[in-house]
């Protein structure tokens, strides 16, 4: 079992709160930064997990898709359709002015 799913156990989401927040991680970034605090902070999520390309180290095209330079983490809020790409703007934007 990867650290990831180590941090991501379907008990750690309440059943009374809706997931809004998708974290779009990509391996070897700095997306564990986000799990662990959203993990700290209860907040639910759903996570989409992409791997980079074995020769090149670069994003795959279904991250692009998401962030033109295939940058992680990303999350993206389902219901306000906000799409916040590197972690200390995540941190700053998502949980210092009051909305995800």
């Amino acid at each position: 079992m990867s650290l990831i799913h180590a941090l991501i156990q379907p008990s750690a989401v309440p059943a009374n709160r809706n997931m809004t927040i998708i974290v779009h991680h990509l391996d070897k970034s700095r997306s564990l930064r986000i799990l662990w605090l959203l993990e700290e902070l209860a907040v639910p999520y759903e996570i989409k997990e992409y791997k980079r390309h074995a020769e090149t180290m670069l994003a795959p095209p279904e991250l692009k898709r998401i962030h033109p330079l295939g940058k992680s983490p990303v999350i993206e809020n389902i219901e306000t359709g906000d799409v916040i790409a590197e972690s200390g703007a995540i941190v700053e934007v998502s949980f210092f002015s009051g909305r995800p």
